[in-house]
């Protein structure tokens, strides 16, 4: 999964750690990216295979606030 969001998003692992659920936005197709280069936030195109992913891991999952949540300290 994490390999699928650097892939489309570019994203760094840094940021990937600090991914929140809100920075996804299903409806309009959209990833926030914060601090991104430049240490700017920005926003990037979700597309539809990893919306759906992410919907899967979801559903498997079940994050609260960060979606990759550390499973050992997880409350």
């Amino acid at each position: 999964m994490h390999c699928l969001i650097v892939v489309f998003c570019r994203a760094k692992e840094e940021w990937l750690l600090n991914f929140r659920i809100e920075d996804i936005d299903g409806k309009r197709m959209l990833i926030a990216v914060k601090g991104a280069k430049g240490n700017k936030d920005r926003m990037t195109v979700l597309s539809p295979t990893l919306l759906e992913e992410l919907r899967t891991y979801f559903k498997e999952y079940r994050p609260k606030e960060y979606l990759f949540e550390d499973p050992v300290n997880c409350s």
